[in-house]
């Protein structure tokens, strides 16, 4: 078994080279992840489809929301005068 040769050998290896190949291994694997994360993030970017327009409306937001409270209490009244 190689990996079992292998694990035997960095186990006998000192501390501190331990370490120092635990932290360039993490470093490896981090930028590994980090360059599939690019590549994957420029593939969605270069798929995206164009986004529609935004309707335009004639009023402004705080317009827009007056019409709808003086809606909604158009048909809060007319229930009221039908019970």
């Amino acid at each position: 078994m190689a990996w079992a040769d292998k694990l035997d050998e960095l186990r006998a290896r000192p501390e501190g080279e331990r370490q120092r190949l635990a932290i360039w291994g993490a470093i490896l694997i981090t930028l590994i992840l980090f360059l599939l994360w690019l590549f994957n993030l420029r593939l969605v970017w270069q798929n995206k489809p164009a986004p529609a327009p935004a309707p335009r409306s004639e009023l402004s937001g705080l317009a827009e929301w007056w019409r709808e409270a003086v809606t909604r209490i158009q048909i809060g009244w007319q229930t009221i005068k039908q019970n």
